[in-house]
């Protein structure tokens, strides 16, 4: 599940390139268990990047798929 939602910040350009890899830090280690430093070893692996892969291109593999990523920001009520 962490490495979906990673994905769908990622093809939705939700979050910059560094936080969409932040949240899957946190998503590894809150939600999966991971060690923090097995989180942080993944994290900086998929920051090795030069740059955003952003949304799919028409002839690209999975392409296909555009349509069911979907995203929508639901603002927290501050108290």
């Amino acid at each position: 599940m962490a490495w979906h939602m990673h994905d769908c910040l990622g093809y939705a350009q939700s979050l910059d390139f560094a936080h969409t890899n932040l949240m899957l830090k946190y998503w590894l280690h809150d939600m999966c268990g991971y060690r923090k430093s097995k989180a942080e070893i993944i994290r900086l692996a998929v920051s090795l990047s030069d740059s955003w892969y952003g949304v799919p291109m028409p002839g690209d593999p999975w392409y296909s798929n555009i349509s069911l990523v979907q995203t929508e920001w639901i603002p927290l009520k501050q108290s």
